[in-house]
């Protein structure tokens, strides 16, 4: 379910898929964004390898659209890509803080006199550990310095005890920096259950 975010401008249309491989789902990808008139979408395991051709790496873009990717720096599967309507101005954001447990791109984007900082993160099962709640505490710490909005957005696998909740852990260090969950409804289902992972 797309996410308005309210910039001084224009409200903004934000969305965020696990796509489990999107090399193959470009026109899934592309139907998404348009049937939801999304000016913004983060897609979580994307699969993207830097030497895919550009078809496959930008063919999820619509048109009007332009891509990011930040790709698995090693192994199979992992990366985030973000596809945004090219009328808004999206660049990196330089963010130092260690990322071993997770994988992230981090972007800013400004329309008219609004900035939102933004972070797209996605971290693989098993169960999170101490160091991946120290690595986004610092990541956060790190983002809530730059001036701007602060948005984390992503496929974290830190589902609660309930289909519609987040682990505990995680709730707590949400409310510790004055960030919402705005994700409130399941976001993973299998044969045995459903859970929300995502933020």
């Amino acid at each position: 379910k797309p996410r308005t975010c309210r910039t001084q401008s224009r409200d903004i249309q934000f969305g965020t898929i696990n796509a489990r491989s999107a090399v193959q789902k470009s026109s899934l990808i592309q139907d998404v964004i348009n049937s939801n008139k999304l000016d913004i979408l983060v897609i979580t395991e994307t699969w993207f390898r830097p030497d895919m051709p550009d078809a496959i790496l930008n063919g999820s873009a619509p048109c009007n659209f332009n891509i990011m990717h930040e790709f698995r720096s090693n192994g199979r599967g992992g990366g985030i890509s973000v596809i945004y309507r090219s009328n808004i101005s999206v660049r990196r954001l330089n963010i130092t803080a260690n990322h071993l447990t997770y994988e992230r791109l981090s972007f800013k984007f400004t329309i008219g006199s609004a900035r939102l900082n933004i972070v797209a993160v996605y971290r693989p099962p098993p169960a999170p550990t101490t160091e991946f709640y120290t690595e986004l505490s610092d990541l956060i710490d790190e983002v809530a310095l730059q001036s701007g909005h602060f948005v984390l957005v992503g496929d974290i696998n830190c589902p609660g005890r309930t289909e519609t909740e987040i682990d505990n852990k995680l709730s707590s260090l949400l409310q510790d920096y004055n960030l919402r969950q705005r994700v409130d409804s399941p976001t993973h289902i299998s044969n045995s259950a459903t859970s929300n992972d995502s933020l």
